[in-house]
């Protein structure tokens, strides 16, 4: 999906907690571009889980996107579920929610994370404090990582593997959402805790912008942002042109230490 897509979708004034952490349960009626029908006419969207969007054929959409459907029927079509951390309506009329499917005791969105059906993504726009789902982020990027070591689900299309930075196909990933590896080339220091990464080489290399109050969030995890000189790294994020092909960091999270 393109970035501008997303955020045209789910940021219009939306993103803003419901009347409550919690929600009615309700059953699965069917499963529609990635977000679960209720039975009641509710559409729901998990909190914490990027999927491939659908095409008008299959052709046109990103790869795996009907796989990931057909995935999430088979878990949940005909299932109870409870609702927690409820947000929304966005644009589209779908909530936010994490999603457990009566009888199982983990989130529906960490399962289909753990089969590979989807990356992990929060929104962006809200505090942490604020977005309820954020306590599903360390788990759901465990998850995420065992389902691409053994290449699970989406992580066997080439398309979503992490791309390397300063390789000439980064290029041609701009304006979407990528996970990117490389080592750190230059480091410019910015006001507070913030910094500017230069990850890879050449004219395919990467800018990774950390504003102070993700730097500072960073080195309180035990990452000083200041001091990643020569160090290899995975990120997370859209990549974007500004001044190069560029990543603004959005979570202290989503920058990893490689070894």
């Amino acid at each position: 999906m393109l970035r501008r897509e997303l955020l045209a979708v789910m940021a219009a004034g939306v993103l803003v907690p419901g009347a409550g952490s919690t929600a009615a349960a309700g059953q699965v009626a069917s499963v529609e571009g990635g977000s679960l029908v209720l039975a009641d006419g509710r559409k729901l969207w998990l909190l914490g889980v990027l999927m491939p969007q659908a095409g008008a054929t299959p052709e046109q959409g990103e790869p795996g996107a009907a796989e990931v459907d057909a995935a999430l029927a088979a878990d949940a079509v005909g299932r109870a579920v409870e609702l927690s951390a409820f947000m929304g309506p966005d644009r589209g009329g779908r909530f936010g929610a994490i999603v457990t499917l009566s009888g199982d005791q983990g989130s529906l969105n960490e399962r289909l994370i753990r089969g590979g059906w989807g990356r992990v993504y929060l929104l962006p726009g809200l505090a942490k404090a604020d977005d309820p789902g954020a306590t599903l982020l360390p788990g759901l990027l465990r998850a995420e990582a065992a389902a691409r070591a053994e290449g699970r689900g989406l992580w066997h299309y080439p398309a979503y593997r992490p791309r390397q930075a300063g390789a000439e196909d980064l290029w041609s990933a701009r304006d979407r959402f990528h996970l990117v590896e490389g080592r750190v080339r230059r480091v410019m220091k910015r006001a507070g805790f913030g910094a500017e990464l230069t990850l890879g080489e050449g004219r395919n290399a990467l800018r990774v912008v950390i504003a102070s109050p993700v730097g500072r969030a960073l080195k309180a995890q035990g990452t000083d942002p200041h001091d990643l000189d020569d160090a290899k790294l995975r990120v997370r994020g859209w990549l974007t042109l500004g001044g190069g092909l560029t990543v603004t960091l959005e979570r202290p999270e989503y920058l990893e230490k490689l070894p």
